[in-house]
């Protein structure tokens, strides 16, 4: 079960700290809290029961289920760097078991910033700096969950339109292939598909058979073994002109010049 999946909420923050190179231990067993650590530098192997690893970098952060058996290896490390993971240990209001994972973050710095709020409030221990870790760990916590569902979603939805991917590029050149075909490939509707393809690739179904055949083209009037219109031809273009106005549109140059 993942975490990120589920409803529950903090009960207590346990501990926030950062660990240099070499200071933190290398066997856990029975852990007794979860854990979020985010690695500002270095390179970190995490080996599990069933023979689970995971390998984090520079901008990722793993999180350590409560009651978890681990042990970290540390495979590369800047000494330079002034510091190498930070880590905010917690309690939940459930007693699920959870799988550990690893999240490569999109924006490691603010991330970074929030660890290291929690970190000083911590160590000062001044009036509410339970209540300032609680807030620092729960906009962590918002911040991988989107991070998470874009990635996980992203997957799923690659896969979803992966058969409609390979008959395209299968295809490109010699068929005429339609929104409607390529639904019925999937299994999906129409508007579902273009939805899909709109969220993995920022265009739509259409538009991505054009962007591959425009770069196929190209590469046959670069090569210099083919005219324009020998190029257009090949690449699935039917109407010379069409392909012109589309080549200048897409690279900002007209094909003719690039002979």
């Amino acid at each position: 079960m993942n975490l990120l999946e589920t409803a529950f909420y903090v009960t207590e923050p346990a501990l926030a700290i950062h660990v240099s190179f070499g200071k933190g231990e290398p066997i856990h067993n029975n852990r007794p809290s979860h854990a979020l650590a985010y690695f500002a530098d270095g390179e970190h192997l995490y080996t599990f029961e069933k023979n689970k690893k995971i390998i984090c970098e520079k901008g990722d952060l793993i999180y350590l289920p409560q009651n978890s058996n681990y042990t970290v290896y540390q495979l590369t490390h800047n000494k330079n760097a002034p510091k190498n993971v930070f880590a905010i240990n917690f309690l939940i209001s459930t007693d699920e078991k959870f799988e550990p994972f690893k999240i490569t973050l999109k924006n490691p710095a603010k991330i970074e910033a929030l660890f290291e709020s929690a970190e000083r409030e911590w160590i000062k221990k001044d009036i509410g700096y339970a209540d300032a870790v609680f807030s620092d760990l729960y906009k962590i916590l918002s911040l991988i969950k989107k991070d998470y569902r874009s990635e996980y979603y992203g997957s799923r939805y690659r896969e979803i339109i992966s058969p409609a991917i390979s008959y395209i590029r299968n295809n490109y050149t010699t068929k005429k292939i339609t929104a409607e075909t390529l639904a019925d490939i999937c299994g999906i509707s129409v508007s579902y598909l273009r939805r899909l393809f709109s969220r993995c690739y920022g265009v739509s179904p259409i538009e991505y058979i054009i962007n591959l055949r425009l770069e196929y083209a190209k590469e046959m009037i670069y090569s210099g073994d083919f005219s324009v219109t020998a190029a257009a031809e090949k690449s699935g273009f039917n109407d010379i002109s069409y392909f012109s106005r589309t080549f200048k549109k897409h690279f900002g140059v007209s094909p003719t010049n690039l002979i």
